[in-house]
């Protein structure tokens, strides 16, 4: 086993904190460390005794224990040489290092005014330890991952299925104005977007599957799989389904059309359709050749209408601008936190057992890309319980 099997046995693929500390240290103060840190960063908390590996070099082990972790804990109050030593690597290797001390133990003259915590396992003091080691904390905190997170990485995020297929501009499109790929682009934002917060929570080892929409099987969606809709109907045949199962029949009614008179043509244009709650909503059908420098995009979340342990993530919009905009929405930390404060008083982004919806607008930049800086959320709303298929 090596040691990327090793961690992920330790921390269920999550990032860590490293606690180094006696193993004389009470175990019930180890696991009061553990949930506070936990509960004040989101990080999993371990010690080297957690990551199983007999027969390993156990210089190497700490060394990539350190190495891997977001920031470490060292509890020096028991003068050995090893955490001494560890605590010297995890400097050297510019870890942030929070040092704990027992009161009336003796500060090593080498850390000789370092910051430390002092604690004392009775219950007043210990309140008074808990408190200032949240301070602490609070630096380590990752408030936009916080926020990626809970808008995009399910409860139980494996297996998950990311299902998207780019439409490349055809030779004759109808909109000329798609720009010349310098940069990431339109769906592939939603590709690059999802996997770089699935990466940033759990590492290397938890990545959804990616498939091309065009090519999967009409019952991948009913498997038992958190899926990731990223295209409107004109691209993805999975989204209008989807989509119309998650609203159940009620308002906004969100969906997707053809725009009028270009039902059957090769490469229609299309547009987004929904009630918001100043009235009814549609976007405009651009005239054909016309260069396309803004649209509205459209974020659902909502459980999974056959596994509703499992969550559903659909990113679209008419055109690839708008589908661009909802997939900045869905990973960007500062217009997650926008949806947020839309969903004020109806949900937040903890709820699980309700599908949210959010309508962003996108524009372009000089260079004919999209920038999160040029994406505004209009709108975001609750949809009812979602029914099963078959219902």
């Amino acid at each position: 086993m090596d040691f990327r099997e090793m961690i992920t046995h330790a921390t269920g693929g999550r990032r860590y904190c490293l606690v180094l500390m006696s193993f004389q240290t009470s175990f019930a103060f180890y696991e009061r460390v553990k949930r506070i840190v936990g509960e004040q960063t989101g990080f999993e908390c371990i010690r080297a005794d957690d990551i199983p590996g007999g027969g390993m070099d156990l210089r190497k082990k700490i060394h990539d224990a350190v190495d891997n972790s977001v920031f470490v804990i060292a509890d020096i109050s028991e003068p050995r040489p090893n955490i001494f030593y560890e605590v010297g690597y995890a400097v050297a290797r510019q870890k942030p290092v929070l040092l704990l001390l027992r009161e009336g133990s003796q500060v090593p003259s080498d850390l000789s005014g370092t910051e430390y915590v002092p604690y004392q396992e009775s219950r007043e003091r210990m309140l008074i330890f808990e408190a200032a080691l949240r301070q602490q904390l609070a630096q380590h905190k990752d408030a936009g991952l916080s926020l990626r997170r809970t808008m995009v990485v399910p409860p139980d995020p494996q297996p998950s299925i990311i299902l998207v297929n780019p439409k490349m501009p055809l030779p004759d499109s109808r909109f000329r104005g798609h720009p010349a790929e310098r940069r990431t682009y339109g769906d592939y934002l939603g590709v690059m977007g999802v996997t770089g917060v699935f990466a940033t929570v759990y590492g290397e080892y938890c990545i959804p599957d990616l498939l091309t929409a065009s090519q999967a099987s009409d019952g991948i969606v009913s498997e038992d799989a958190n899926l990731f809709l990223i295209g409107s109907p004109k691209v993805n045949a999975f989204t209008a389904g989807m989509l119309e199962r998650i609203q159940n029949g009620q308002d906004p009614r969100w969906h997707f059309e053809a725009c009028p008179g270009e039902e059957k043509t090769q490469d229609a244009g299309y547009r987004l359709c929904g009630a918001l709650r100043t009235g009814g909503f549609l976007t405009p059908c651009p005239k054909p050749g016309a260069e396309v420098t803004e649209d509205w995009g459209l974020l659902v979340r909502g459980p999974h209408p056959q596994h509703p342990k499992r969550q559903v993530l659909i990113l679209a919009g008419p055109r690839s601008i708008g589908t661009g905009a909802a997939c900045l929405a869905a990973t960007r930390s500062e217009l997650v936190s926008e949806i947020a404060k839309k969903l004020h008083g109806l949900a937040d982004l903890t709820t699980r057992d309700r599908a949210i919806w959010a309508l962003v607008h996108g524009k372009t930049s000089e260079d004919g890309h999209l920038d999160a800086a040029n994406v505004t959320v209009q709108d975001a709303g609750v949809f009812p319980l979602p029914r099963t298929f078959g219902s």
